[in-house]
């Protein structure tokens, strides 16, 4: 979230690697923080679906 602005950021996209300058080892490691970088953001949506869905019935919506 911009704090200045009280404006969430949008998504500006991945910037792509260039693979096939990578060898194997360092694919592996690179696929292993996207996945955890996956989860983090699953998280997050999981986390934040919540606080919608408590607030949701909060309000009686």
């Amino acid at each position: 979230m911009d704090y200045e602005s009280g404006q969430y950021k949008a998504y500006e996209g991945l910037k792509p690697l260039e693979l096939e300058r990578m060898s194997v080892t360092s694919l592996n490691e690179y696929l292993n923080e996207l996945e955890k970088e996956c989860l983090r953001v699953k998280n997050e949506i999981n986390k934040k679906t919540q606080y919608i869905s408590n607030a949701d019935s909060f309000f009686d919506k």
